[in-house]
């Protein structure tokens, strides 16, 4: 699944390496900081566990207090980032082929598109909000 955060439409001069590396590291940052708070991009998201789920996770000895989607970490930690040159910058946040886990991308894929569980519960976390938007201008600017 590619689901990217293309910043060449906030880019108005160039920029340097150093500021698309500070980007790319902040917005990953946002995206983990948002998801372990149980913040999600789309409205009535953060419904809680299903009862079964909640009960796996109880198990393990993992929280059920907020919806944070962490169970074994490796979804998270396959979010990974890319800066693309050429004719254009591209600063690419998401599950990208070739660099991020095959089953963590099927994982993004139903918590950000298709839905994941029996009720097919939507948690849209691959995206920035408009403050986290302000930010990346910000950075990328030098400021």
């Amino acid at each position: 699944m590619k689901n990217p955060i293309n910043a060449k439409n906030i880019l108005r001069r160039a920029v340097g390496q150093k500021e698309l590396a500070r980007a790319a590291a902040y917005i990953e940052a946002a995206i983990k900081k948002r998801v372990a708070q149980g913040t999600f991009l789309n409205p009535g998201a953060s419904r809680e566990y299903s009862p079964g789920h909640a009960a796996k996770r109880q198990k393990k000895g993992l929280p059920v207090g907020h919806v944070d989607l962490f169970f074994s970490g490796n979804m998270l930690d396959a979010l990974k980032t890319d800066v693309l040159t050429g004719a254009e910058i591209a600063l690419v946040v998401g599950y990208i082929d070739g660099k991020s886990e095959s089953r963590a991308i099927e994982l993004a894929g139903y918590h950000n598109v298709s839905g994941a569980g029996k009720n097919k519960i939507r948690r849209v976390f691959i995206g920035l909000t408009d403050a986290e938007r302000q930010q990346v201008v910000k950075i990328l600017k030098g400021k």
